[in-house]
């Protein structure tokens, strides 16, 4: 009692948490930044990895966008047409960031920077799988994102 609320001396429990805070934002940026570079990083081709992106979109995605990605309450994630860009490095920021006035969380502080990238490398897969009673289209056309190539990222710039 006396070294913090007579003398002083000491920070009480907010205030030492406060200063926790201001001192973790920069580490936190940096983080931040390094995650959102893993958008130029290619896509994700090996069953694997996206089979693992089938069970985050399956777990946090698909009641929103659909269990095969036909679209729901959220926009259909098979066809030409996107809101916010059909583009792999596209998708992981949309991911990433999330579209908030849209109600699209961002998964940024909950799902691991690979795991967005396995997620995105998914997403994209399901271009053009012609999913039965798909949502109608929203967005503009993006002709070259129904372009799927499966041996090897398409990397073409934004």
């Amino acid at each position: 009692m006396m070294y913090f609320h007579v003398l002083k001396i000491g920070d009480l429990s907010q205030a030492e948490y406060e200063k926790q805070v201001e001192e973790a934002k920069p580490l936190l940026a940096k983080a931040l930044e390094k995650s959102i570079v893993l958008a130029d990083e290619p896509r994700f081709t090996d069953a694997s990895n996206l089979t693992a992106g089938k069970v985050i979109f399956s777990t946090n995605c698909a009641i929103c966008h659909g269990d095969k990605g036909q679209g729901n309450i959220g926009p259909n994630l098979t066809d030409e047409y996107w809101l916010h860009g059909g583009r792999y490095p596209q998708i992981f920021k949309t991911i990433f960031n999330g579209v908030p006035d849209k109600g699209m969380l961002s998964w940024k502080k909950t799902l691991k920077p690979e795991d967005i990238r396995k997620v995105a490398s998914f997403v994209y897969s399901l271009k053009g799988s012609n999913p039965p009673t798909p949502k109608a289209p929203q967005g503009i056309k993006d002709t070259d994102s129904i372009t799927v190539s499966v041996s090897k990222p398409v990397n073409k710039p934004i």
